[in-house]
């Protein structure tokens, strides 16, 4: 993002996302501490067992084991869902999110040089996979009415 997105677009996007995907927000004290949501990872239906997921932590609540919490129940809930994989994507250079990632599980897969400009520079994208289901079965339709449990 350029700018922080504001209440309405955040409204917008929490409302849209929940129709099929999982959003979890953190709070401490009444204040929210961070969130973590899933998205589709690619429009095709081929892709629709693969989920692309981000976790944003307050700065106030980092190292306190808030992003290990939604990230782990994030998953679990895809898992429940029927999803097999979930991708993230980093901005590099950025260990911290690359070790918080590799802690939960993830994998890097590949990394796009070059290709995300903000904050006047280039940036390299980092791509990690989470398997959620190393199943070589047919894939079952997707629960995507399981989003709480």
């Amino acid at each position: 993002e350029f700018e922080p997105p504001g209440v309405e677009e955040m409204r917008h996007r929490v409302e849209a996302t929940l129709a099929t995907h999982p959003w979890l927000v953190a709070e401490k004290g009444g204040v929210i501490a961070g969130y973590a949501y899933a998205t589709s990872f690619r429009s095709r239906p081929a892709y629709q067992w693969t989920a692309e997921v981000s976790v944003y932590i307050h700065a106030d609540f980092r190292r306190q084991g808030v992003a290990l919490s939604l990230y782990n129940n994030l998953l679990n809930r895809l898992r429940a869902q029927g999803f097999r994989h979930a991708i993230a994507i980093i901005a590099l250079p950025n260990p911290a999110s690359v070790a918080l990632h590799e802690q939960v599980g993830f994998v890097p897969v590949g990394i796009f040089p070059g290709i995300c400009h903000k904050l006047g520079r280039w940036y390299d994208i980092g791509w990690w996979r989470y398997t959620l289901d190393s199943s070589t079965a047919p894939p079952p339709p997707l629960n995507r009415n399981n989003l709480s449990f």
